[in-house]
């Protein structure tokens, strides 16, 4: 084989999409992209209280957050936390690709390009939150689909297991886990894969006792008509809605090329949606101000996911295409968009942390009332979580905080911390954090 086509075989492997992806998501990690939103509550209240944080009792957490808490008994260095933690949670769409290729790679290679297309395009959109359980849940079911769809040999145990982990991670990451598991049975029957629709049960049960035992208002409310659509218009209304539906349409291109005669022109075409679809995210990742709504993407990744996975559903339900060449260019185009735009997003983040930072230092003082922090309105910072990013990105011990409103006087009035409307942290050592540095400095 010569040299021209063996770096062809490399660089349209399955390998490369998955190094593409690690490389996307090590960048986002070191900056700073999981502590977006609620990503800062959790390592703060992680860190602070030596144990996992769950809130809603989502206990995918105790797993994404225990590297974290581990390397805090040897470090207390908040920049390696904040790496380690960034790292945990931006490894789940790596992970998932890995499941998914481990799945196909004996049987039908060749459909290891659509969980690449829904997790690398039509999910990056909401990447910035990767925290969001929704998202993960969302991003894990896509292995036990592919088994649903293809099957998994008995003698796999590579394989099986990383079907049961990412499957069992859905099921108790977020209650969207009911639908998508519910679906993935019914793929199971109509595939007639008996032990795959037997594991896809157990998880469907597993998640319908999870969804039971930690139902409460606030999940409820999250499915409301007006919490769906104000979710679209926050957070898919623009360039991610171009980017779904380009990757959508550049899906059904590559799924109807390779059984016709067009299928140059039909592979180029879906080739060049996924470009299109990265294309338009690129602008939009790079202007904070464009995706300050992003968090609210988690009320519908599920749904960005579903165009893909019916035209896996009915891609795999004929008979085996080759791995075409535009299939291979189709996933590693989508992971080079992915590493692309966690990179463009990350600096983003980056500036405005940067912009943060100064505005404390200059301000003066242990407390800065965030709507002092010019240039801020209208991004990630402009929200509930500041004061815990505020935290997070200085030192254990606390020197400044950014609290809301006339909360700066309340701070120095009963020696409490009102980070934000759950909870408050005290004046004192009794946590990881020290804020008496707080204290008596208006």
């Amino acid at each position: 084989m010569d040299t021209h086509r063996l770096a062809g075989r490399l660089l349209s492997s399955p390998r490369m999409v998955l190094a593409l992806c690690a490389f996307g998501a090590l960048i986002a990690a070191l900056t700073g992209v999981a502590l977006s939103w609620d990503g800062s509550a959790y390592l703060f209240n992680a860190l602070d209280s030596q144990q996992p944080f769950t809130p809603h009792d989502r206990l995918v957490n105790v797993i994404t957050q225990a590297p974290t808490l581990l390397a805090q008994t040897f470090t207390d260095r908040l920049g390696v936390l904040r790496l380690v933690f960034g790292i945990s949670y931006l490894a789940i769409p790596v992970l998932a690709l890995l499941a998914c290729f481990l799945v196909v790679r004996r049987r039908r290679e060749e459909m290891f390009v659509w969980p690449v297309i829904a997790i690398c395009a039509a999910t990056v959109p909401g990447q910035i939150n990767p925290s969001s359980e929704a998202l993960q849940a969302s991003q894990m079911v896509w292995p036990l689909l592919l088994a649903a769809i293809v099957g998994l040999d008995r003698r796999d145990g590579v394989a099986w297991l990383a079907v049961l982990t990412t499957g069992l991670f859905a099921a108790l990451a977020h209650p969207v886990g009911v639908p998508l598991l519910g679906g993935v049975l019914l793929v199971g029957i109509l595939y007639r894969r008996r032990s795959v629709s037997a594991l896809a049960a157990l998880l469907l049960v597993t998640a319908l006792v999870n969804a039971w035992l930690t139902a409460d208002p606030y999940q409820g409310d999250r499915i409301t008509i007006n919490v769906v659509t104000y979710s679209f218009d926050r957070a898919i209304a623009g360039a991610p809605l171009v980017a779904i539906a380009s990757s959508a349409a550049g899906a059904a291109l590559l799924a109807v090329a390779d059984r016709t005669r067009h299928r140059n022109l039909l592979g180029a075409g879906g080739v060049a949606c996924l470009a299109l679809a990265i294309a338009a995210l690129v602008g939009w990742a790079s202007d904070p101000r464009a995706w300050d709504g992003a968090i609210e993407f988690r009320t519908l990744a599920a749904v960005a996911i579903l165009p893909v996975a019916l035209i896996a559903v009915l891609d795999g339900w004929r008979e085996p295409a080759a791995c075409s060449p535009w299939r291979q260019l189709a996933a590693v185009t989508a992971s080079a968009g992915f590493a692309l735009i966690m990179a463009v997003q990350g600096l983003s983040v980056q500036r405005l942390d940067a912009l943060l930072a100064n505005d404390i230092r200059t301000a003066n003082s242990a407390c800065v009332p965030q709507e002092n922090i010019p240039g801020v309105n209208g991004t990630m910072l402009d929200s509930w979580a500041t004061p815990y990013r505020s935290l997070v990105l200085g030192g254990r011990t606390a020197r400044e905080v950014v609290l809301w409103g006339d909360e700066c006087r309340l701070l120095t009035m009963d020696g409490a911390v009102p980070i934000d409307y759950w909870q408050q942290g005290t004046l004192d050592a009794s946590g990881w954090f020290d804020l008496r540095g707080l204290a008596g400095k208006p």
